[in-house]
């Protein structure tokens, strides 16, 4: 049985499927590997202080900066230099990002 909306909705993905404006763009796996490679040369070397490197370890648990502040008995203004410090350090620009740049560098 067929419905009168589904042969117009065939006919409408198919147009979709041709305009460029609805293309996905999938990055190609050899671009993600040497970004990956890039950034694991770049961050490598990033020196860490013991405190900047305990106060990484709880932002990749996904400890927000008052829980670490808790944790560590410093103000939550301390953590948040030091993960600025952090974010510099891996020019990271988001905690995602700083996140992933870690993990690329261990």
């Amino acid at each position: 049985m067929s419905f009168p909306n589904e042969a117009c909705n065939t006919q409408t993905n198919h147009r979709k499927s041709q305009d460029p404006r609805y293309a996905t763009l999938e990055p190609e796996p050899q671009h993600d590997a040497l970004l990956e490679k890039t950034l694991l040369k770049t961050h490598a070397s990033v020196a860490l202080t013991k405190r900047e490197t305990e106060i990484l370890e709880m932002i990749i648990n996904g400890l927000t900066n008052r829980q670490i502040a808790q944790k560590l008995h410093r103000t939550e203004r301390t953590v948040e230099y030091h993960r600025n410090h952090l974010m510099r350090k891996f020019e990271a620009k988001t905690a995602a990002d700083l996140v992933k740049r870690a993990m690329l560098s261990q």
